[in-house]
């Protein structure tokens, strides 16, 4: 198991292998850097000797997760790419997820949660599903209508957990020319999120559309 006081320095000079391969800090257990292999280029054989590394380096810890022992595997976890971290960064971030680890939490199994986490466009396609089986089709078309041209062109792409109220809020005031619209995609938007609850795709009581004052009913105020 190689093992070196890891600098930017010491970094550069690592250099591709024929395999992965990793190098452990010499100061803070668990923490290392993995090198990729080499690649072949455009086809060519490995005989013909003409490869090009690939030049890719992760920052990594590995540990053991829950109370830890030679009983439990070892899980390794990538939280970062060699260029866009520095070596002193890595380390103090790798020193806070192990510190994490000791107090019965799993990086690796926090980040493959996240990773399986659906966006707003996959629970949008989901719960659009619901609503053509539960509601009248001229409902479903308003839901639809509502979700697929306001919702999904500005949020579609973020995971359903990182939605925040400020989001909302921001997408709120840029309808603020069409308040009616704006306060129906608050009230279809809270809607869905309770679904989502519902069906354990967020935590109880996430709902980030509750809390969002609606434009002034305008036709009330005229009278």
């Amino acid at each position: 198991m190689p093992v070196m006081r890891i600098t930017n320095r010491a970094v550069e000079s690592l250099r591709p292998a024929a395999k992965p391969y990793i190098v452990y800090d010499t100061d803070v257990k668990g923490f290392g850097v993995r090198v990729m292999p080499t690649k072949r280029a455009g086809g060519t054989s490995e005989a013909d000797g003409n490869k090009r590394p690939t030049g890719k380096k992760s920052w990594i810890i590995e540990y053991r997760p829950g109370a830890g022992g030679r009983g439990c595997a070892k899980r390794r976890h990538k939280f970062g790419e060699v260029g866009v971290l520095s070596a002193e960064k890595a380390r103090t971030h790798a020193q806070r997820l192990l510190a994490e680890v000791r107090l019965g939490g799993d990086p690796a199994a926090q980040a493959n949660a996240e990773r399986k986490q659906l966006t707003v466009a996959e629970l949008i396609d989901e719960y659009l599903t619901e609503v053509d089986a539960r509601l009248k089709p001229r409902t479903a078309a308003f839901y639809r209508d509502i979700l697929i041209r306001l919702v999904k062109p500005e949020l579609g792409s973020r995971k359903v957990d990182a939605i925040t109220r400020p989001m909302l809020s921001r997408l709120r005031l840029s309808l603020k020319d069409t308040p009616y619209q704006a306060n129906h995609m608050l009230a279809v938007v809270k809607a869905m999120f309770s679904y989502a609850e519902a069906h354990h795709v967020v935590p109880e009581g996430f709902n980030p559309a509750r809390k969002i004052p609606k434009f002034p009913d305008l036709l009330a105020s005229v009278f």
